[in-house]
């Protein structure tokens, strides 16, 4: 089994790349050598480079939160505002998905995608109200929260699992032979088998956090009152390319192996909502954490991801 210190050198620290920002969202790194992130609360997606400031690359985002790039390297993003996946192809905006079987999705939240250019992600409520969304008038037509896969040249979702109380954050293993998917109240991540033509199978619990589960109407109350909640749920999630799990939890980022044994906790002054690999040698991991960007060096290369790096 690995050991949690020969992949996280705790000694390196967090290094802070850049703060300020009402909530940050959705890393994603560019070949180029630059990653963008979003700043939900302000309907803002940033890029950062090294030796430069955070500079605005788009405003309005429509809420974006969760984003990725496919295999062409087009940008994928999660609108909680008008609850479509969309897509950037240079400066033209594009919808993928907005409805399933007629109705209006909930408000995309993560996405992630497959080598073959299939996508995957999930459609909980949180972008329906503030502070991560403009507060809607009436209620969410879909009856469930799910977890969804989007075809190339398909507006029409396929939907992978309905039971799912807030699902989250999702990531692939290295070989995309499990797709991950946390449900965020449930405190928990689930692992489900990647048939060859995308569906899933085998949905099980695959790591547990520890400790009562949160109560909804509380968290949902502290996020409006401060933006951010205040103890460590899972949210954004990445794989290394041993197959090891990086996921948000109390204290920071929660490192479980390919068999959800916990190896050990990233310290994070903050509660990381979400994180991705990048530099040129994709061994850094940075991290979102409620209003601040982090970059951590690991001893361990990342997750090779679908699209160009």
């Amino acid at each position: 089994m690995t050991l949690f210190n020969e992949l996280v050198d705790v000694e390196a620290g967090l290094e802070l790349l850049a703060d300020g920002f009402g909530f940050t969202e959705g890393p994603v790194w560019h070949e180029d050598g630059y990653l963008l992130f979003t700043d939900v609360a302000r309907d803002t997606i940033w890029t950062w480079s090294a030796g430069r400031a955070a500079q605005v690359w788009l405003t309005p985002t429509h809420y974006a939160n969760g984003m990725t790039r496919d295999p062409e390297g087009r940008l994928l993003s999660c609108e909680q505002a008008t609850s479509v996946l969309s897509r950037y192809d240079g400066g033209r905006r594009e919808v993928l998905a907005s409805h399933y079987e007629g109705k209006e999705l909930n408000s995309p939240n993560d996405v992630v995608c497959r080598s073959d250019g299939i996508v995957y992600f999930t459609d909980p409520p949180a972008g329906r109200e503030g502070p991560h969304g403009p507060t809607r008038q009436g209620t969410a037509q879909l009856g469930f929260h799910g977890v969804f896969l989007l075809r190339p040249g398909s507006s029409e979702p396929e939907l992978l699992l309905d039971d799912m109380m807030v699902p989250n954050g999702l990531c692939f293993s290295p070989d995309e032979r499990v797709l991950y998917v946390n449900d965020t109240l449930r405190m928990q991540i689930v692992a489900c088998d990647v048939d060859d033509d995308g569906s899933v199978r085998t949905p099980r619990v695959y790591f547990q956090q520890p400790g009562e589960p949160p109560d909804p109407v509380a968290l949902v109350e502290e996020l409006k009152r401060t933006g951010t909640v205040a103890r460590g749920l899972p949210d954004g999630m990445r794989c290394d390319a041993l197959g090891n799990v990086y996921c948000g939890g109390p204290g920071g980022v929660w490192v479980t192996d390919p068999e959800g044994t916990l190896l050990g906790v990233i310290p994070v002054p903050a509660f990381v909502g979400n994180l991705s690999w990048g530099d040129d040698d994709w061994r850094s991991l940075f991290l979102c954490a409620s209003g601040s960007l982090y970059r951590l060096r690991l001893n361990v290369e990342g997750a090779p991801p679908a699209y160009p790096r």
